[in-house]
């Protein structure tokens, strides 16, 4: 009996020595990231946040190590908008489920395709901004619809799209669309997880 009362005392005691190191160890992580949330537009989030919208975990040994990733990706955005171009994918015309109507109506007879751009991609996660873009017989512009999405295996950074927009040139016969969104991380640091989430746009000419 003696001797599980001193197993336990043992263990009570070592439990109030380890929890205020864990304690401090965390709050001297968290006063650290401060800068680099700052420099990098971060956001906290919460962990089943960033897990609903796809992030998986990373694991960093320091701050510093999270701080290079995160230049890492920032470099990698840069990278999309100053070398991908939009591409187009052929679409039915506004009118090729009614062929029968399409007799009655020939010059009001619109094309449409979609343009799509890379707005970043890892290798194994894609995430991509498209513009179906429909034009008159004269090649003017006569709608458009904007949207973004991620595709491939969602590692590790997770996407949540907030908005699509876009702006026409004068003529009507291009424009520029634009696309917001977040991207998500939720990372493991030594004592801590957070996850977070930075706000970034794109654009794509189309």
């Amino acid at each position: 009996m003696k001797k599980i009362i001193w197993i336990a005392l043992m263990f009570a005691t070592a439990l109030v020595i380890i929890i205020p190191i864990h304690s401090a160890q965390a709050s001297s992580i968290t006063q650290k990231l401060d800068p680099v949330e700052e420099k990098y537009d971060l956001k906290e989030i919460s962990i089943a946040e960033a897990k609903a919208d796809g992030a998986l975990p990373i694991k960093f040994n320091t701050i510093e190590d999270f701080e290079k990733y995160l230049a890492n990706d920032k470099a990698q955005d840069t990278k999309f908008a100053d070398q991908e171009q939009a591409e187009s994918e052929p679409a039915k015309s506004a009118y090729a489920n009614s062929p029968f109507l399409s007799l009655f109506i020939p010059h009001a007879k619109a094309a449409s395709d979609v343009k799509n751009k890379t707005l970043w991609s890892n290798g194994v996660s894609t995430t991509k901004g498209y513009a179906r873009v429909t034009k008159n017989k004269n090649k003017k512009i006569t709608a458009v619809s904007t949207w973004s999405n991620q595709s491939g295996v969602s590692w590790p950074i997770g996407w949540d799209s907030v908005t699509s927009y876009h702006k026409l040139k004068s003529g009507s016969k291009s424009g520029t669309a634009t696309f917001a969104g977040n991207k998500v991380y939720y990372i493991i640091l030594p004592v801590k997880e957070i996850a977070y989430k930075r706000y970034v746009t794109y654009t794509m000419g189309f």
